[in-house]
């Protein structure tokens, strides 16, 4: 039998690799593309960042974090042709199921139910795979971190969400510093957490190998503020782009990714500064309300100065 055409296979062969990228992991690589900022290259797989992952959810209560992870994605897949968008709060996860508590309520899609304002997931429902795949289905809530535990139970409040927030308390044991502490290995492992960016300001060095590919450090609040004023002009100026409406909306409508904002969280602890550019954070957190329709893809997590935790 004659043999092929060296230049027709090898135009076979480029045919191929065009079709292969017009696939769907083509098109993740290009929307994994579209959402890194400039200057940031793609994130690989970090070995200790997986082994620390491992540990952690080895030792959780409640529900599998992949199946979260799975039923989140599942939530904006089935809200992308909806006007409607679920305003969740937080969440509670438990080996029963997943609830997610809405600040009002809409109707649920199969397979959620609606439960007063909340949407309830079963642990048994059927998801399908299409609609959970990590390279088709974006996760909604990449800021959603634990913040308390039962032995049965998970507690997650989503930071974007809330937008800015005060850490306070006392204690020779327990200090706000350990709850920066937590949210860092949370954020830094969570499976939900797609490009996400968690700076430590002025502290935590020592911590970005945890996942040295989500984590960042700058040394001064200063920083921090011409940060956070930049992030916020571009992510408004990129959401007013597409139609307005917040950095949710872009996930769960976009699904090429065009609208799509990295989300930022910045843990400062200011027990352990006397920048006096801590004074003018506020200038910025203000514009980070707890109001609907408000998430702009940015997290502010502060705690008390050491003058406020002895007053209260």
């Amino acid at each position: 039998q004659r043999s092929e055409d060296p230049r027709r296979q090898d135009a076979h062969r480029r045919a191929g690799g065009r079709a292969l990228c017009a696939g769907p992991c083509g098109r993740a690589r290009r929307r994994s593309a579209r959402r890194r900022r400039p200057g940031r290259s793609a994130a690989i797989t970090d070995l200790r960042a997986a082994r620390v992952e491992k540990a952690a959810r080895a030792a959780a209560d409640g529900k599998d974090p992949a199946w979260i992870d799975q039923a989140l994605r599942l939530m904006a897949t089935l809200s992308a042709d909806s006007d409607q968008i679920p305003d969740v709060l937080g969440a509670v996860a438990g080996a029963d199921g997943l609830r997610l508590h809405l600040n009002r309520p809409i109707p649920a899609p199969e397979p959620f139910t609606q439960q007063g304002k909340d949407w309830w997931l079963p642990a048994t429902a059927a998801m399908p795979l299409a609609s959970t795949d990590r390279d088709t289905a974006l996760a909604p809530l990449p800021t959603l971190v634990t913040v308390a535990v039962t032995g049965s139970h998970t507690y997650l409040l989503d930071l974007e969400r809330a937008g800015a927030i005060r850490v306070t308390g006392r204690g020779h044991e327990i200090t706000p510093r350990h709850f920066l502490n937590h949210l860092v290995a949370d954020l830094a492992t969570n499976l939900w957490s797609d490009d996400l960016t968690v700076t430590l300001v002025g502290w935590g060095r020592q911590l970005l190998p945890l996942n040295p590919h989500r984590l960042n450090h700058l040394g001064t609040v200063a920083e921090a503020n011409r940060l956070l004023q930049s992030w916020l002009a571009e992510t408004e100026h990129t959401l007013a782009g597409h139609g307005g409406g917040d950095a949710l909306t872009a996930r769960v409508h976009d699904r090429d990714a065009d609208a799509f904002v990295n989300p930022q969280v910045l843990l400062v602890d200011a027990q352990h500064t006397d920048d006096q550019d801590l004074a003018a954070l506020p200038t910025h957190t203000h514009t980070l309300p707890a109001t609907p329709a408000a998430r702009c893809a940015t997290a502010v997590v502060t705690t008390a100065q050491p003058g406020e935790l002895s007053a209260q």
